[in-house]
């Protein structure tokens, strides 16, 4: 007597299966009583005689494939990427949640992006969310919950283009002016006051020294000090990305450290998301002193994001691009002009020496 398949669980994607036939049948989510009805089913028409069971396997749902490839893009990604495809793929599980996942295809992908259009998102992130969803679905077909044609259709769906759609095209973000910088420095703790100089040193992201420097983790043996990232944006392209400190950032390090090497740095905030609020916070403090809606517009909201790129443009005016390119951590010299942006102090100085 043959012996009856059992109910298994996919512990990275949580989802109960049973083997038929030398391939997985999935069932649902683990624990879930239609998973468990679905099972049920299985093995009574396995036991009948019907070839891999019958169809009484349900199919994956769209929320069953986006809670899969999340517990694996947890575990594969960055934080920071991996918080990304959480957003991109939310409002694919609140309108087709139920769906069946092989049935979600152009019109539906064209449905959320439309959705995504309507509640003012920037172009950039709608493009971006697309290519996610898309990559979910690669994954999905990699891992046998969808067919390689469920992939293949969401990935002839051409991305928005600039200028020829309704999508919200914001101005691009630009480096903030040093003086009010220097002003949010003087409202902010120590902590985040420090977070923001050495920001401006090194060039670093914002998620590259939030809640994760210690100087034992540091090489200290040369003039400049080096940490290479264990965890970073880029690093599931199989890139590497380390951080460079010169003396300015290295007597940030020192004074936040306190003669403790083992000691968290800049701690609180311990999250970009903290760290982020206290500057909103400290300019909303300071456009607060002022009595005209005039002169509350000349205090600029910014980012922590802004300093990346306040950085990489003061660098891009005093270094050649392949040299700041390295200290970005940039694959591609394009990334890097992108981050450097045009300075009409930079063109009237080449004019004078040049014409």
């Amino acid at each position: 007597m043959k012996r009856a398949p059992k109910l298994c669980r996919h512990r990275g994607r949580n989802l109960g299966y049973v083997r038929l036939g030398g391939r997985q049948i999935y069932l649902g989510p683990w624990g879930d009583s239609e998973t468990e009805a679905a099972y049920r089913r299985v093995l009574a028409e396995w036991a009948g005689g019907a070839p891999g069971g019958g169809h009484a396997a349900r199919q994956v749902t769209v929320v069953e494939v986006v809670s899969a490839f999340l517990c694996w893009a947890r575990r594969y990604y960055s934080r920071s990427e991996y918080q990304r495809c959480v957003a991109a793929l939310r409002p694919v599980a609140e309108l087709y949640g139920r769906t069946i996942a092989e049935e979600f295809g152009q019109t539906a992908l064209k449905a959320v992006r439309q959705s995504l259009v309507e509640q003012r998102y920037a172009l950039a992130t709608v493009r971006a969310y697309q290519r996610i969803i898309v990559r979910a679905w690669r994954w999905a077909a990699e891992e046998g919950l969808v067919s390689t044609d469920a992939h293949a259709r969401l990935a002839v769906v051409r991305g928005l283009r600039a200028g020829r759609s309704e999508a919200h095209e914001p101005e691009p973000r630009q480096p903030i002016p040093r003086e009010q910088i220097d002003a949010v420095v003087a409202e902010v703790s120590g902590s985040v006051a420090g977070l923001i100089r050495l920001q401006l040193a090194t060039a670093a992201r914002p998620g590259e020294v939030v809640g994760r420097l210690r100087l034992a983790d540091m090489d200290r043996s040369q003039s400049v000090w080096t940490l290479r990232l264990a965890a970073h944006k880029t690093r599931h392209h199989g890139h590497g990305r380390t951080l460079f400190f010169g003396p300015y950032a290295q007597a940030q390090l020192l004074r936040a450290a306190e003669g403790d090497e083992e000691r968290l740095l800049f701690a609180p905030p311990r999250t970009v998301s903290g760290y982020r609020q206290a500057i909103v916070r400290a300019i909303e403090r300071i456009r607060n002193r002022f009595s005209t809606e005039d002169e509350r517009k000349q205090v600029l909201q910014w980012s922590p994001h802004h300093l990346r790129h306040t950085a990489a443009t003061e660098l891009r005016q005093r270094y050649a691009p392949d040299q700041v390119q390295l200290l970005l951590g940039h694959r591609s010299l394009s990334t890097t002009e992108v981050y450097a942006h045009a300075d009409a102090a930079v063109a009237a100085r080449i004019a004078e020496e040049w014409g």
